[in-house]
């Protein structure tokens, strides 16, 4: 167990610090480009997306019809 634990974190760390050093050498080079243009509004969509996706869980969760509001309705807390 320890050997299998010890190998994933070693394989974690060692694609963590890939990535890492990529995003850096690639942000380095495209440091001009991405100032302004098309690629800097592509570059920045990742950025967006997270807060987008937890905009519309929220909404859908508590929307008239989504679970948070049935889960109020069903112990009393709202009234429909």
């Amino acid at each position: 167990f320890l050997r299998s634990l010890g190998l994933s974190f070693t394989l974690a760390f060692a694609t963590t610090l890939v990535a890492v050093g990529g995003g850096l050498v690639a942000g380095l080079l495209l440091r001009k480009r991405l100032q302004r243009g098309v690629f800097a509004t592509v570059a920045q969509i990742p950025l967006a997306m997270p807060a987008a996706v937890a905009a519309l869980f929220v909404l859908q969760v508590f929307s008239g019809g989504g679970l948070g509001a049935r889960l109020l309705l069903g112990f009393g807390v709202i009234d429909s």
